[in-house]
């Protein structure tokens, strides 16, 4: 992966996490809480409004650059583990924010700008870090386990899996919903493509679907479902052996995965064994009819 790219996905990620109503919770309860002590001898130094400001300022910053260092680890190194992910974070983020601490002081109290500034107030800004580096993965394992059509506003919204179909009119006699031809049986390797490695343990299992969630793809597999941060065709290359289809441009859909198919209209439902419906695009069904789905 290029540097373009992991930018990219490190502002896409971190973009999603400050849609998360979590993280502003946080970031406002927190700041109101140093207006209304005043730590550090702020009241003192300055007035009331000062300390406001003062607060709101620093606490805007340190958030921002944890957030984004944060961001940045996670889409440099999507397979590290929860603890490695955090550990990288602060050890990205500390000095930035020692910096911008002393930066902050240096407006608002008059202190000096020096080295010797950023090493003593360095031990707060790990401690710092670290909690906001925490956070920001506590809510990045949130989005990653909500169900598809609920992804607190990362993309655009598909039909909820327990939510009926839209009423629609009955197809002619031979457009009747028909059964697959059952699948010829898969080999182990087949329940095993490399996207399985990007799953926790727990979600490991028979592929059934990809859905794109804005700039995740949510894997949904005989175990449940789980977001992981990739592009959609990125995902799709990584389920070889898996006989599939891309039936939409945000759906792949594993072959062995559809109980039935459906015409509606100039478009295609399918029904998965798992009970969820997943559209097909009209420009997508001649490929389906080909592949004998339809």
């Amino acid at each position: 992966m290029n540097h373009h790219s992991v930018m990219h996905l490190a502002l896409r990620e971190m973009r999603a996490r400050l849609t998360t109503g979590r993280i502003w919770l946080a970031f406002g309860s927190t700041v109101l809480l140093f207006i209304l002590i005043a730590p550090f001898g702020t009241r003192e130094q300055l007035s009331t409004g000062g300390v406001a400001a003062y607060w709101a300022v620093l606490h805007t910053g340190c958030w921002g650059l944890a957030i984004f260092c944060a961001s940045f680890i996670s889409a440099l190194r999507p397979k590290a583990g929860a603890v490695e992910q955090v550990l990288l974070s602060v050890g990205s983020a500390a000095v930035p924010i020692s910096i911008l601490v002393v930066l902050v002081r240096h407006l608002f109290l008059g202190t000096p700008v020096t080295s010797e500034e950023v090493v003593a107030v360095l031990p707060l800004s790990l401690g710092l870090t670290l909690a906001l580096a925490a956070n920001a993965r506590l809510t990045a394992t949130t989005l990653a386990h909500r169900p598809l059509g609920d992804a607190g506003g990362l993309g655009p919204r598909e039909t909820p899996h327990d939510a009926p179909p839209p009423p629609q009119q009955q197809p002619p006699a031979t457009e009747a919903p028909r059964a697959l031809d059952p699948a010829p049986a898969p080999s182990p390797a087949a329940f095993a493509p490399r996207l399985m490695e990007r799953l926790s343990p727990a979600r490991r299992g028979a592929l059934l679907r990809l859905s794109m969630q804005d700039h995740y793809v949510e894997v949904a597999t005989d175990r449940g479902a789980e977001l992981v941060l990739m592009r959609l065709g990125d995902a799709i290359a990584e389920c070889d052996p898996v006989e599939g289809l891309q039936v939409h441009r945000s759906h792949w859909v594993a072959r062995a995965a559809v109980v039935n198919a459906r015409r509606d209209g100039d478009r295609a439902i399918l029904r998965l064994s798992n009970g969820e419906r997943i559209p097909v695009s009209r420009g997508r069904v001649p490929a389906l009819r080909e592949a004998g789905w339809l």
